[in-house]
């Protein structure tokens, strides 16, 4: 009869034999319980393991670990004092934005244009007043020396363009005086 090869015995070892088929895993069991020579192997086998997991313990580190009640008190502990300073930068900050917010909005809302602010000179209501109707009229008066310029510049590209003609019916009259006089 073959002996359990080593892959078999590991799986007895691991109990792991329930894996295999049924007829197998009662072959194997039978097969180490009455042959000296697997016993023996199945021996030298758990004693390597032993060893193996004593090695081991010895590297593992020492490590304490708290109970969760001592985890939660920690944890209570700490977010309380940092709560206090989160909340007081967190308040800051928000001032912050939104003092930035508003001058942003501030700034888009003007378009771009730098807005001229004309210094009051005296604080009296009428003068306030005639401020308002000076800048008013302001407008105004440039809007009508803008149209008499161009009439003008038209006027006068008229006269470029048409070439020297005689004068006008009122100018040959006005001369036609002065002739006249000269003659009396």
């Amino acid at each position: 009869m073959s002996h359990v090869d080593e892959g078999a015995l590991h799986a007895y070892l691991d109990g792991a034999l329930d894996e295999y088929p049924a007829a197998e895993a009662r072959r194997i069991r039978e097969h180490v319980e009455t042959c000296a020579m697997c016993m023996e192997r199945l021996a030298e086998e758990r004693k390597v393991r032993e060893d193996a997991n004593a090695i081991l313990g010895l590297a593992a580190p020492q490590v304490e670990v708290p109970t969760f009640e001592e985890l939660r008190a920690y944890v209570v502990r700490t977010t309380k004092a940092e709560r206090s300073t989160m909340s007081v930068r967190l308040y800051r900050m928000s001032w912050a934005a939104s003092v930035v917010l508003a001058l942003g909005t501030g700034w888009m809302l003007r378009g771009g244009e730098a807005v001229p602010i004309a210094p009051l000179e005296r604080a009296g209501g009428a003068d306030v007043a005639a401020t308002a109707q000076e800048a008013a009229a302001a407008p105004a008066a440039d809007d009508a020396l803008q149209l008499e310029e161009s009439e003008r510049a038209a006027s006068a590209l008229e006269a470029q363009t048409t070439g020297p003609s005689e004068p006008a019916p009122a100018a040959a009259g006005r001369v036609a005086d002065t002739g006249a006089r000269a003659e009396v």
